[in-house]
Parts: structure tokens; sequence; C-alpha cells
């Protein structure tokens, strides 16, 4: 038998192909940007569901977002899931910041997660938030639109 029929009867069944592609999530509500007030102000935190179709479980993630804060010095979270905090740290006035932390393996699910985005002091707008994760699909299926136009 020849050394290739040998190699794809025997070995090549033992292995399997899986696509791995970066795939992101954008948080549209934050290109104008989110402004959280501290307590006694108004709400403190703000929270977002989201999916992420074909995420591949178990695999790491980044967070990434802007922060500008807007008093003298601002007490603020992130968080995802029930994980312990992201980012937690306190910064002052005026400078803008951009935060990219990785999550631990298997904090972001594929359905119904939620990212909060909590300030303790002061005031801080949280802005370009987006999600990069590994994904097992290279297409991700969408509704068709179907629009009568009018006679």
């Amino acid at each position: 038998m020849p050394i290739f029929r040998s190699l794809a009867t025997n070995v090549f069944p033992l292995f399997r192909e899986e696509v791995q592609v970066a795939r992101y999530l954008a948080f549209p509500e934050s290109v104008s940007g989110i402004t959280i007030p501290g307590p006694g102000r108004g709400i403190s935190d703000r929270h977002l569901q989201f999916d992420v179709p074909g995420l591949v479980e178990g695999s790491l993630a980044v967070v990434f977002l802007q922060t500008t804060p807007h008093s003298p010095e601002v007490t603020f979270s992130v968080r995802l899931n029930n994980v312990p905090h992201l980012v937690k740290h306190t910064v002052t006035e005026g400078r803008i910041q951009t935060w990219h932390e990785l999550t631990p393996p298997g904090a972001l699910k594929a359905e119904r997660n939620e990212l909060v985005l909590a300030v303790s002091e002061g005031n801080m707008t949280f802005a370009d938030l987006f999600i990069l994760y590994t994904s097992n699909q290279l297409t991700i299926k969408k509704p068709n639109v179907i629009v009568v136009a009018d006679q």
C-alpha cells in the first residue's frame, strides 16, 4: 500500500479543522459616549447586555474602552458578567485614557453577557467600547429584511 494512502486511511481521520477567526463586537451607544454621574447625581452604573456569536468556549477576549473624567477625581470600574473587575481605578480630571483588558478564560459567554460600567465617585464618560474575541464562525447569519415599496 502506498504511504500516502496509508496516511489518508490511518492518520488523517484523527484530525479535523476548526475555523478560528478574530471577531469584534462594537457598542454603538458608546460612539457618542456614555456619561455616568456618581451616586447622589443619578444612576451610577450602566449595564450593557450582548451576545457574541460563534464564541470559542474558554477563549480569552479583550475589552477596549476610552475614559474621560469630568471631576477632579473619578473612581470607576468595569465588570464582565460575574467575574471580578476588569478595571477598577481612580483617575484625575481631564486626562483621556484608553484601556484594554484581557478577560479571564471563560468570562465571556456566547449568549446573555453583561458589561457593567460603574462610577463610585465623580463623573466619567466611557467611549469607543468594543470587545475582541475568538469565533469559530466565518460568517454570522442575520435575518433577511423584506421591504415592501409603496405603489
